[in-house]
Order: structure tokens, then sequence, then C-alpha cells
């Protein structure tokens, strides 16, 4: 089996971006060369907690603005990964580690934020896989290298990636769309389509601002048949995500601000990119699998969030909160091969699943690997009256509540500057892997000539599951935290 690390080759149809603000020369409008320009983007980021230039904060960061993103034509975290240096990115799993530092178990150690809103997930289970927000409509994404515990708690050991959406303002209009389509060699096209809008509803008073955005990524696996090669699914390997976001902002004065909005993404992968070589072809764009079932990832998260800022005068109170709810299905691994690979073992070695010598079936007339139960082709069960599948399904499930206060001062060009804060998780998730494999008593007959419960001295589970491993964790975090900034000098 192999895998091809990328989803589109060749013609690049057709690409548009557009990006207008009603107080500001638009994007593609920027003002000609003087030859006094430096080129260098200035960026203004929140990564201690309160807004100030990039180059002026003491911390090793990535930042990339929506402008940047949309210049490197950058789809998903994958693509910020490659312009970032000490960050490793899984394309499957989704994992995310900065400067080598990650973990298999236990807690993430890298935090994922959207504002101020953590959302990575605990390694409770098999493929407990972060969800990552979609690139579109966004201010800025970014990337915090080495540790950042003190300002953003358990889970960003090894550094931290923050995406941060576009506030509704209550005195400028501004717009944002973004469309594309394109081709993958040997494939299927690709198109996406998005588009924003916010401004005022009431002057000075009350802001909106919504988003939406959906993008069809084209596969070029085809699924086939591994006994009649007959194809059953072209580009298998496709994937569709939709993305809604809105908020509103109300200012009852100048110097307090609410702030109410909700996010939700869907994301489904069809099937994973692995095909397999032996009845594949990539010189001639010949990609094919033969697994038996779907490799699906389907990944949905909703998470209102209410923020409140009170300006009073060199001191601010910032009050965050948010309830985040995910529920990811994905086939991690294909159960009808894991399965075979298993039961192979103990035909090779001429036993039953408990450990008695077989008596009949394949088992016993053809020990020893002069039948085996898979090939580079596909399974190898001949005789066998029907079409052997057995599914594994692992699902995530995460609901989290959290709520964060910060004292701090406002003035980002004083010389002492500080923070306070306080913060507030109750976590739970869930982590349940299964394998359904209703065909068991009928492969158990076939294999060994027994029944199950005299092969397997169990009966199988009600819901047809072979094997189950259920874990639901819970986490509640009280913290605070305190950081001050002297400047000896400017």
């Amino acid at each position: 089996m192999a895998t091809r690390h990328f989803s589109t080759l060749g013609l690049l149809a057709a690409a548009s971006v557009l990006a207008l603000s009603y107080n500001a020369p638009a994007f593609a409008q920027a003002a000609p060369d003087t030859g006094a320009s430096t080129g260098i983007e200035e960026i203004t980021v929140t990564a201690t907690r309160r807004a100030e230039k990039i180059d002026k904060v003491p911390e090793s960061i990535s930042a990339y603005s929506t402008e940047k993103m949309d210049t490197l034509g950058v789809k998903d975290f994958g693509d910020l990964a490659k312009y970032t240096p000490g960050v490793n990115y899984d394309p499957d799993s989704h994992d995310v580690s900065i400067r080598g530092v990650e973990s298999d178990a236990g807690s993430a150690t890298t935090g994922i934020y959207i504002d101020d809103t953590p959302i990575q997930i605990r390694n409770l289970g098999f493929n407990a896989n972060d969800t990552l927000p979609a690139i579109f409509d966004l201010d800025r994404v970014e990337i915090l290298r080495g540790p950042q515990g003190t300002l953003f708690g358990a889970g960003s050991e090894g550094g931290t990636v923050r995406y941060i959406t576009p506030q509704p303002s209550v005195t400028d209009y501004s717009e944002y769309a973004r469309s594309e389509v394109s081709f993958t060699q040997d494939g299927a096209p690709s198109y996406e389509l998005g588009g924003a809008v916010g401004g005022p509803i009431v002057d000075n008073t009350l802001g909106f601002r919504v988003s939406a955005w959906g993008r069809h990524d084209g596969g070029y696996v085809d699924q086939v048949n591994y006994a009649s090669g007959a194809n059953e699914q072209s580009n298998t390997n496709n994937v569709n995500t939709y993305a809604v976001h809105g908020a509103i902002t109300w200012e009852p004065d100048s110097h307090i601000t609410i702030t109410p909005g909700i996010y939700f993404q869907h994301r489904n992968q069809n099937n994973i990119d692995d095909y397999w070589t032996a009845i594949s072809d990539p010189s001639s764009g010949t990609f094919n699998t033969g697994t038996p079932e779907h490799m699906r990832d389907d990944d949905e998260f909703y998470m209102p969030t209410l923020k409140m800022d009170w300006d009073l005068g060199g001191v601010e109170v910032i009050a965050d909160s948010s309830f985040f709810k995910r529920k990811e299905n994905v086939n991690g691994y294909s159960g009808t091969l894991y399965n075979l690979s298993y039961f192979q073992q103990l035909v090779d070695a001429d036993q039953d699943p408990e450990g008695d010598t077989c008596t009949g079936g394949i088992c016993a007339a053809n020990a020893g690997h002069e039948t085996p139960l898979l090939l580079p082709t596909g399974l190898n069960l001949p005789g066998y009256p029907a079409d052997y599948i057995s599914v594994a399904t692992i699902t995530n499930e995460q609901k989290n509540f959290t709520q964060e206060v910060r004292l701090q001062s406002t003035d980002p060009n004083a010389r002492f500057t500080w923070i306070l804060g306080g913060f507030f998780a109750l976590d739970q998730q869930l982590s349940n892997e299964q394998i359904n494999d209703p065909q068991l008593p009928a492969l158990t007959q076939f294999l060994w000539g027994e029944g199950m419960k005299k092969a397997w001295d169990e009966k199988l589970l009600p819901n047809g599951d072979d094997y189950i491993n259920h874990t639901d964790g819970h986490d509640r975090q009280l913290a605070g935290f305190a950081n001050a900034t002297f400047a000896i000098t400017d």
C-alpha cells in the first residue's frame, strides 16, 4: 500500500481572490512600488494576549495574514507547515508538532486555538485526531514556537497555533471573497467558493460579520473490486468541506464591547489517499485501492462564543466564554485487512483461536503459508460464499466549556506592561474504537470448521462487533496566570 503525498498536479485552470474595504485600498489595488518600500509586511499579533507589532514580541512567531496566505496559495494547515520552520504536520492524523515535541498519549503538546478558545484533543485512544479550522476569512494565523504554558495553559508544551477571526466593526464596511477552480492530473477537478461581509448595523453601536465557504477537493484514487477489477467508485478520495461563521458586536458606550459569535464547520473525506501498488500503475496515472470498505473521515464541530471587553482607562477587563462541541467518525484503519492479518497468524500455526489444532477448513488443509488470506492484490478466500467486509470505526467526541477572565494594561508602547488572569475549563472527551464483524461466525466456521463458542469461547456482541475499546475522559482545569514586561530601553 502506498500514499501519493499531493492532492493536485499540473494545470491550474482559474483562480481569483477578492478583498475589498470601503475605507482602504483593495489588496488587488496596492500602490505601485516607488523603491522606498522594504517589501516586509508589518503585522500585528496577539501572542502576548495584547495587540503588538510582531517585531516587538519577544517570542519565536510566524504570522500569516489573509493577504499573505492568499498570495502563497494556502488551502490548509499542511500548506502553512511547509512555510514555517520547526513545524511538522501529519495530514492523516492532523497531528501538529512544534520543535519535535509530541506525544501519543495523554495531553496534547501543541495548543490549537480559535481566537481565545483551545480545541486540541487529548490522546485517549487510537486515531485521536485534532480538527483544524478552514483557512478562509481569517484575520491571521499565528504559530508560536516553544513552551506557551503561561498564557495558553496545558497542551501547549511545544507551542501554539492560533486562528484569529476578523471581528465585526461598528464603523467600517468590508467584504472578502475567494473562488478557485483547478484540475488534478489523472483525477477530478477541485473548486471552492466563499464570501464574507461585515459592517455597522447601527453606526458606532452595533456591527456584524458573516462568512460562508465551501470547497471540493477532487480525488485521483479509484476504488476497485479486488476480485473482478471492476471500478466501484472513481476519484474515491475526494474531500468536501463547509464552514460558516457569524458574529455581532454591541458597543453600548465607548468603553464596553460585547461580541457573541458562532462557528460551524463540516469536513467529509470520502476515502484516504492510499493506493495498492499491486493493482496500480503510477507511471500511467492509474491509482487503485482494493480495500473493501471506504476509509472515511467525517468531522463536524460548532462553537458558540461570547467575548466582553471593558476599558477602564489604562486597564482593560476581558472575559471570554465558549462551548466547543465536536464529533468525528473516522475509519482509521481497515477492519477487513486487520482481522485477516490476525487470523493468518492462527492459520499459519494450524491452530484455532483457543490454541487447539485445527480440524477443518482452510487452516487444516493449507497450513504454513500455502494459502495466505491476504495477497498484494487483495483478499484470498477461495470457496468463501460471500465478500468478507469488517469495518473499523473510531469515534472522537469533544464537549469543552472554557471561561477566561483577564485584567491587563492597555498601552502596548508603555515601558511596563502586564497581564493578570484566571482560566477555567471543563472538558469531556470520548474515544470509541470498534470493529464491526457480523460475518465472524461464518468466517470462523469456514477457517476452522468450528462454531463461535468452541473456537473463541465467546459469543459475538449483539451489535455485530468483535472488538470495542470505549474510553470516556474528563478534564477540569483551574489556573491563574500573570505576565509582566519591563522595557529597559525603547
